[in-house]
């Protein structure tokens, strides 16, 4: 839930309206005029509906900020202990992760071609084979698997 910082301008008028009134008002006599202006001190807390009489009562704003204040808080405290838990929970996926074998023992050759069908076999080939490293080394966001006939070297090659 998105709380904005402060009241909204029908919704102070019909706040202020409240104590000018002895800090009380009729519910019924309000909501007619402005349903919206009426629910949102409410929902925020500046104002409260007391059933009983069918009046609407004004309340401290400072109480209702500090209620307020201190709610979000623990919101917020919540997401960050829930935070520090969905770090902890893939430790045994990062240890399989870490603990698998590397692919890195291949010597490295250097390989000379010079013909366009040479070097467009080359790049497929090697798009082929780094298909999914390439794309896990770069930082940021991207899409979780790349369709096939989406691949860079496959559009380049289309336009040639």
């Amino acid at each position: 839930m998105t709380e904005r910082a402060a009241p909204g301008a029908a919704e102070r008028a019909m706040y202020l309206a409240v104590p000018a009134q002895g800090g009380r008002t009729s519910f019924h006599e309000a909501v007619p005029e402005d349903a919206d202006a009426v629910l949102a001190p409410v929902r925020r807390g500046l104002l409260v509906h007391r059933t009983p009489d069918g009046t609407l009562g004004a309340v401290d704003p400072r109480a209702a900020a500090e209620r307020t204040g201190n709610r979000l808080r623990a919101e917020g405290l919540a997401r960050l202990r829930r935070a520090d838990r969905v770090a902890e929970e893939p430790a045994d996926l990062a240890e399989a992760y870490d603990g698998a074998p590397r692919t890195g023992d291949r010597v490295a050759t250097v390989r000379h071609v010079d013909e366009k069908a040479q070097i467009r076999h080359q790049v497929l080939q090697l798009e082929t084979e780094c298909r999914q490293g390439v794309p896990a080394a770069r930082p940021g966001h991207r899409p979780a698997e790349l369709p096939a006939d989406e691949s860079r070297p496959r559009r380049t090659m289309a336009r040639e």
